[in-house]
């Protein structure tokens, strides 16, 4: 064997090529079978979240305004994208002090209060 290790570099790049097929293979298992591939996962309370959204949308009309409360700032922006991904509405981020400048949490409380964004998720 060579003295800088000449087998070792080839060891490494057989591994990469049969590891990038392994995940193309996984890859079109997945989308054929459609796991994970159809709606994001999510909690069972996220779940009910969004047919609560849904149905108060469908029985109210256009005009409905819904407000959101996270517990924890981590979690408005996810919430808020997941709402948005499955109702196909705009959705405004509130947080509190630290996480959003004055101006960018009062654009989202007028785009709230507008009807642009007719739902906001924020933090209690």
């Amino acid at each position: 064997a060579d003295v800088r290790g000449g087998s070792r570099p080839r060891q490494a790049i057989d591994s990469i090529a049969q590891l990038r097929q392994l995940m193309k293979d996984a890859a079109s298992r997945l989308s054929s079978n459609g796991e994970l591939t159809s709606l994001p996962y999510v909690t069972d309370k996220a779940t009910k979240l969004l047919e609560l959204i849904k149905n108060l949308q469908r029985n109210n009309g256009e005009k409905t305004r819904i407000i959101i409360f996270t517990e924890q700032t981590v979690l408005a922006f996810p919430v808020a994208h997941l709402v948005q991904q499955v109702t196909r509405c705009n959705v405004a981020t509130c947080t509190g002090v630290g996480s959003m400048t004055d101006g960018q949490r009062n654009k989202a409380l007028q785009s709230f209060l507008s009807g642009e964004a007719p739902v906001l998720t924020c933090t209690a």
